[in-house]
């Protein structure tokens, strides 16, 4: 994949995580899932994924498990964009069924300490918002 992708939809002052954003766009779960990246800043991430017939569940709207891989991706991008992190807590509630189309994730740096950072995601779909996610992570110290 060409680098234009990424530096189209990076802004400049967050061009020298390419490697970053790079690695986890190209993650076999992101790429099995066509998880797509709108936007990416210091502050924020967007995501998007298009809903296939394999995110659905038995009622036919999409499974919370497809709109969480979109949260821990956008999770992943957002923690992982200046060093390494892991996750240790995600709390996820689910305020609609999404029943179609494309969901878009919008993550928010809420909080940041030397070891952890705090995210708030919001998922939506057809402009509705369908879930909200509080995301923190740890911050290994490993480049």
């Amino acid at each position: 994949m060409d680098d234009s992708y990424f530096l189209d939809r990076m802004d400049k002052d967050v061009h020298g995580q390419l490697d970053s954003v790079r690695g986890i766009y190209l993650a076999p779960m992101s790429r099995e899932n066509d998880i797509e990246i709108i936007s990416v800043s210091k502050d924020s991430v967007r995501t998007s994924m298009e809903l296939k017939e394999k995110h659905m569940n038995g009622n036919r709207v999409a499974h919370g498990a497809a709109t969480f891989i979109l949260i821990d991706d956008t999770f992943a991008f957002a923690s992982n964009l200046f060093e390494p992190a892991v996750g240790v807590n995600v709390s996820v509630s689910y305020h609609r069924p999404a029943l179609g189309g494309t969901l878009e994730a919008v993550s928010q740096l809420v909080s940041e300490t030397r070891s952890l950072s705090v995210f708030d995601i919001k998922v939506y779909c057809s402009g509705k918002h369908i879930a909200t996610a509080v995301c923190t992570a740890f911050k290994t110290g490993k480049k």
